[in-house]
């Protein structure tokens, strides 16, 4: 009997242990995919991703690796600043299986090409308010400037531009007020004949004209 109860207790045990392994496969197997979605891949350093598993059913087995450092064990949805530029690439590990994708953080708040739809050759300056403070971008007449990534200092919907100063004709100058952008946007810049200005580099000189008048 002694010999019979105990095959009974090592039956149940195999029983149990079987169970288990079937019920932690069975777990695996409900995370059915570890691809994610993000609410953008190109972003500038003031925002935020989002990001979004596409199996929610991993409760707070969720290893997110921004690729910056920083990594966060906790559910399907998740956000994260940056707070330098460059290429990251986002890893979300769920039950050892991982998906990867890259993001583009780019400097600043927002970037700007400039067109010089002028007649003139344009020597032209912009202040950036970043690590390199000023950028160069010299244009022929039909030129478009590489981008450039600003910095802002004030922050809004509505953002006014004027640190863009210039030589043309031999001549220095400031444009006059002429460029509103929207934060977290990328613009281009057109600048003709009929530009305002205001004399000197940093429109020191009090006088205004327009690129044409110079």
């Amino acid at each position: 009997m002694k010999s019979k109860h105990l095959i009974g207790i090592a039956i149940a045990l195999l029983f149990f242990v079987a169970c288990k392994k079937q019920s932690n496969s069975e777990i695996i197997r409900t995370i059915s995919t570890t691809d994610f979605n993000i609410n953008k891949k190109s972003l500038y350093l003031t925002q935020s991703i989002e990001l979004n598993a596409k199996d929610a059913t991993a409760g707070s087995n969720y290893i997110w690796d921004y690729g910056d450092g920083t990594i966060e064990t906790k559910g399907n949805k998740t956000a994260h600043q940056y707070k330098t530029s460059g290429i990251f690439e986002v890893t979300l590990t769920v039950y050892n299986k991982s998906s990867k994708i890259k993001v583009r953080v780019m400097p600043g708040d927002i970037s700007y090409q400039i067109k010089n739809n002028s007649t003139f050759d344009l020597d032209l300056n912009s202040y950036v308010n970043l690590p390199v403070n000023t950028v160069r971008s010299v244009l022929k007449p039909n030129g478009l400037s590489d981008t450039i990534y600003v910095k802002l200092q004030v922050t809004g919907n509505l953002l006014q531009l004027t640190n863009i100063s210039g030589i043309a004709k031999g001549k220095a100058f400031r444009f006059d007020d002429m460029f509103w952008q929207k934060d977290s946007m990328h613009n281009i810049l057109s600048v003709d004949n009929n530009t305002k200005i205001q004399l000197g580099a940093h429109g020191e000189l009090g006088i205004s004209s327009t690129l044409e008048n110079l």
